[in-house]
Formats: structure tokens, C-alpha cells, sequence
């Protein structure tokens, strides 16, 4: 700028590439920042990257693996490219990838030096954001062979080109990491999952006690991202997913009223107004310029347990049942989330909800002494696989009305198996499983799909409730006198109510009304 800039005509349009910010010097200078135009550079879209794949002469065979190896970025798909020219193959063969990664991983990442400025690369290739506690944690839970380092390994790391500060540390390029993690996967597959396990652990270890449990949630999923079933709950590298739950206060008590009446209906919001109240339940916000958020629990004691639940509604019905068969013991504890909802992502497993997930995972951690507790959903479904892929210990209780909507009650038990060891351990718990375990839960995976289905059939043809108590048993395979058996009605009732659900559905038989629900 001092010496180019002065020699150029008045009409010359200049265009500056670089990995660093727009320095101050320019950005604040009112006469250059109404000149400026600055341009964040992304991956390549599909279409550019087929374009730059046919201009490097790459065959169409080669395209579709190469276009998944290199996810869109120019580097990537330049060393791909050359590798594919350079190779008597025109296919995108093992060798072809074994030879982008080397490539890749020459060309991005330095030597490491010592065994402390490896284990920065390490750390930084599979944790979100790497800070230096972070990588003195994994030091001390993962063995290295000791040698002094001529520097700390931390500002090591941050002087790295590669390498880029966030509010949370340090993060590096999305293909620098790519590189990273998959030469420490395919050179140190044992070192690659003990790094893992003992980011799990810290990441849970801090979730107990942080202010922000949502983002040790977000760090904890990062470190298994490439897993199908976590996918959807990992935040991107430039998503926050800092959304603080903070205690209700009175002030917030008719937005939350307005929140459920939105979501949930009339008698939903009826509900919580009668909790707020009361103040039996402790609720907590999501704040911006209203309440976007929410989550409400209640706890319970053996001394003060069933007898704290009404049965004013479906939900408080269930769960005083549940707990009447299977009581606490001694010291131990159970909890209700009854309200849990976001006003974008309704229940759903996303970024969003992290805050509301953070928090539910940060309540049963900090309690030793809990035994079960229990949430209300409306689309539990769409957990089922999260669930399952961890091995987390869940049962259904069962499901109720509440206005136009069904919701089912699940019951985690943690005496079968603790959070934390879920958290930690995922789908692979370190120990046999204990004595008291249950078989497995598919049947409630099953009788949840069925109670979804039923409910969105029921709402396009307006089935009473029993219709569609009625209806989900037959899709369980429940024969009209066990129908009768289990609701305390006639046979004659059961097969009356079969007959308008098919009358209302317009199925001239089971097997008919069967292929509506699928």
C-alpha cells in the first residue's frame, strides 16, 4: 500500500488474498473502509468443483470420489487432481487416496519436533476448540514419552499459519484438521481412540460444573462427529451453540405461558400457568428479545416422591405410577422434565437445542444419587437412533392426550447404567453390563414409531382418542380381547371402534388401514 498503491491509475481495482484479517490500520481508516470490500472465501460449490475437476482434465469416473474426498476445497481438489493425472489409473482408487492424504498432510502440517508439539496436533485434529488446559488434560490422562519441550506446546500451536483464534481457543483450517485427523487414524488408529476417550472424559468432567453446559455438550459430540447418528447434534466450526438457560423470573412468566400456548395448545398452557403458580417446578429461559426457550424440572425424594404429583394430567399420572412400582431407595433421587421445547426446533435433536440437552445432561451428572428421571416428548422418534448408538438406558412409560396432541413419558434409568459411563464410553461400556439389566428395549422403539404414526393419522382424519389407543394396539398385534383385557372395555366396544376407523380412514380392511399408517 505505501509503495504499489501510489503508482496505480485512480480507476485500478486491487485485490488482496490473504489468510489474515483485514489489518486495523485499513478497517478503521474512514477513507479506505468506504473502498473496501472484504470477501469471506468457502469451499468450492458442486458445480465449481466439477468445472475445475473437467479443466485439470480429470475423467468423469474419477469425479464423484474425489469431489467426497475434497469437500469442496481448491487444495484438496488440486492434489486429488494431480494424483489422478499422474497415475496410470483413471479411477479413484485406495492408493489414490492413501496418496492425497500424504500429500495433504505434507503440505499443511508441520513436523512435529517433540512429543508435546504432537500432541497440540493431535488435540487440535479432533477437539473443536483446543486450549492449553485442554491439551495439558489430555497430557496427563494420555502418556507421552517425557521430554522437555524447548517451548510451551500451546504457543507452539497458536503460532502455527494454519491455526485460528476463536472466543473459545484455538481452531484450525477445516482441511488442515481433515488432514490431521485422518493421518492420526491410519498412521496411530490406537493413540486416535484413546485421544478420544480421554476428550470424553474431560468434556464430561466439565459439563458437571459449567456455566455453559451447552457448549461441553457441543465439544463432547465434536469428538465422535464422523459418527452417522451424531452428525446432526455437532454444531458447525462457526455455529455457537452458546444459548444459556438462566432461572425464570416473574417477569418471564407470561412469555412462557405465550411460548407452551404456541407450541403445545390451550391446555398445555393452562398447565403451566398453574405450575408457575405454584412454583413445584423450577423453570429456566433461553433469553433474546423474548423467551425463545425452555425447560422445567421437578425432583423427587423417597420421603417426598408419588405424593408430590397430582394427577391433573396425563403426564403426572404416568410417572406417580411408575414410581409407586418401582421405588427409591434409601438416599436416592428421581426428576420430571416436564416442559423442554425451542421455539425453532421443537424437540428435535439439533444445534439449537443444545442449550436445553447441555443442561439435562449437566442436571443427571451432578447428581450421584439419581436413580431414574423422567421427560415428556411429543416426536420422540427422531432420538431413538442417538439413543441407541450410545447405549443409553431408556424405557417407555407410557402415553397420553393433552389437547389435540399425544405425548409419550420416558423413563433413563440410571441404576442400570450412569451418564457419565454413557458419556464417556458410548455404545462400549468397559465392564459387563449389571445383573439388574433389562432386555432389550426394541419393543419401545417400536411401540414409539407406531404411537407417531397413529398421531399423524389422527390428526388428518380427527380420530377420538380411544380410536387411537385402539388403532396403535392393533398395529402392536393386539387381538380385540386383549384390547378389551387391557383398557377394561367389551370386546363389543373394541370391534365398534374398529369399524369407525375404517369407516373414518376409508380402509375397507386392517391390512388396508395398516398400509394408510406406513
Amino acid at each position: 500500500l505505501d509503495e504499489l498503491v501510489g503508482e496505480l491509475s485512480s480507476d485500478a481495482l486491487i485485490v488482496c488474498a490473504s489468510r489474515c484479517a483485514v489489518p486495523s490500520s485499513i478497517a478503521l481508516d474512514s477513507a479506505w473502509s468506504r473502498l473496501l470490500v472484504h470477501t469471506e472465501l468457502g469451499p468450492l460449490a458442486e458445480l465449481e468443483v466439477s468445472q475445475f475437476l473437467e479443466l485439470r482434465g480429470v475423467l468423469g469416473a474419477a469425479r464423484p470420489a474425489i469431489q467426497e474426498l475434497a469437500a469442496g476445497f481448491p487444495l484438496a481438489l488440486a492434489v486429488a487432481a494431480d494424483v489422478i493425472t499422474n497415475s496410470a489409473d483413471s479411477a479413484f482408487a485406495l492408493d489414490s487416496l492413501r496418496a492425497v492424504h500424504h500429500s495433504l498432510a505434507r503440505l499443511l502440517c508441520p513436523p512435529a519436533v517433540s512429543p508435546g508439539q504432537q500432541l497440540a496436533l493431535d488435540v487440535c485434529a479432533l477437539a473443536r476448540t483446543t486450549t492449553a488446559e485442554l491439551i495439558e488434560g489430555v497430557r496427563r490422562a494420555v502418556p507421552i514419552v517425557t521430554q522437555h519441550d524447548a517451548e510451551d506446546p500451546f504457543n507452539w500451536l497458536a503460532h502455527q499459519s494454519f491455526m485460528e483464534w476463536t472466543p473459545q481457543g484455538l481452531r484450525p483450517h477445516q482441511l488442515t484438521r481433515f488432514a490431521l485427523q485422518t493421518r492420526l487414524r491410519r498412521e496411530r488408529p490406537r493413540h486416535h481412540g484413546a485421544l478420544q476417550l480421554a476428550l470424553r472424559e474431560l468434556y464430561t468432567t466439565d459439563a458437571e460444573t459449567s456455566s455453559r453446559p451447552a457448549i461441553e455438550v457441543a465439544n463432547l459430540f465434536f469428538v465422535d462427529r464422523n459418527e452417522p447418528h451424531v452428525q446432526r447434534w455437532t454444531p458447525s466450526l462457526q455455529e455457537s451453540p452458546d444459548w444459556a438457560l438462566e432461572p425464570a423470573e416473574r417477569a418471564d412468566h407470561a412469555q412462557i405461558v405465550k411460548l407452551v400456548h404456541a407450541a403445545d395448545g390451550r391446555e398445555a398452557a393452562a398447565l403451566v400457568q398453574a405450575s408457575l403458580e405454584q412454583g413445584d417446578e423450577a423453570f429456566e429461559v433461553v433469553r433474546e428479545d423474548s423467551v425463545i426457550g425452555l425447560l422445567s424440572y421437578q425432583r423427587f425424594t423417597r420421603e417426598a416422591g408419588p405424593a408430590k404429583l397430582s394427577n391433573r394430567d396425563g403426564a403426572s399420572a404416568l410417572v406417580r405410577r411408575f414410581m409407586l412400582q418401582h421405588p427409591l431407595e434409601g438416599d436416592e433421587e428421581s426428576m420430571l422434565i416436564r416442559w423442554f421445547l425451542d421455539v425453532q426446533d421443537y424437540q428435535l435433536p439439533s444445534p439449537r437445542v443444545m442449550a436445553q440437552s447441555g443442561r439435562q445432561t449437566q442436571l443427571v451428572l451432578a447428581n450421584p444419587r439419581l436413580a431414574y428421571s423422567f421427560c415428556v416428548y411429543r416426536t420422540p422418534v427422531p432420538w431413538v437412533p442417538f439413543w441407541n448408538h450410545i447405549d443409553l438406558p431408556w424405557q417407555e412409560v407410557g402415553t397420553f392426550m393433552l389437547g389435540a396432541h399425544q405425548y409419550c413419558v420416558l423413563a433413563f434409568m440410571w441404576r442400570r447404567r450412569a451418564l457419565r459411563d454413557v458419556l464417556i464410553h458410548g455404545g462400549n461400556p468397559p465392564s459387563s453390563p449389571r445383573s439388574d439389566a433389562t432386555e432389550p428395549l426394541a419393543m419401545d422403539e417400536l411401540r414409539l414409531k407406531v404411537t407417531e404414526r397413529v398421531a399423524n393419522l389422527a390428526r388428518k382424519v380427527k380420530l377420538t382418542p380411544r380410536e387411537s389407543e385402539i388403532l396403535a394396539q392393533l398395529c402392536l398385534g393386539h387381538s380385540a380381547e386383549d384390547i378389551a383385557r387391557n383398557l377394561a372395555i367389551r370386546p363389543r366396544t373394541v370391534k365398534f371402534h374398529q369399524e369407525n376407523l375404517l369407516r373414518k380412514t376409508g380402509a375397507s380392511s386392517r391390512v388396508e388401514l395398516f398400509r394408510k399408517l406406513m
